[in-house]
């Protein structure tokens, strides 16, 4: 069964209101991303935007998951709305290809910046 990772950053993440959703698949410990910016959104829940800027981060968790799994990930992140809610990019983490899931309605992000969501999110 081919794997793949994904990158877990909020409601997904240990702590996280939809941990369920992946607790059954192997889970790194907490780690520092850079090139990435998170922020608080107007219903409460994050979004992340990859910026490539070194000085940009956020805590997260990478997940390994079957890469089947990834159609079931995209309905919950909102990728199949219209428009989308959530794209699912990929960037290089400490090396390897990681799914991330991307909030592209940027419409709704509000101004306060979350480094690690289950410490300071809603």
């Amino acid at each position: 069964m081919k794997e793949v990772k994904v990158l877990l950053y909020g409601t997904l993440r240990r702590g996280g209101a939809l941990h369920d959703v992946v607790e059954p698949f192997e889970i790194s410990k907490p780690i520092e991303i850079t090139g990435i910016k998170m922020f608080e959104t107007r219903f409460e829940f994050p979004g992340a935007i990859i910026t490539n800027n070194k000085k940009d981060r956020i805590i997260g968790e990478i997940a390994t998951v079957p890469k089947k799994f990834l159609k079931y990930l995209d309905f919950i992140e909102g990728c199949y709305h219209k428009p989308p809610l959530y794209k699912r990019e990929t960037m290089k983490i400490n090396g390897e290809n990681v799914y991330v899931y991307e909030l592209n309605d940027r419409k709704i992000l509000t101004d306060k910046i979350v480094v690690d969501w289950i410490k300071e999110g809603k």
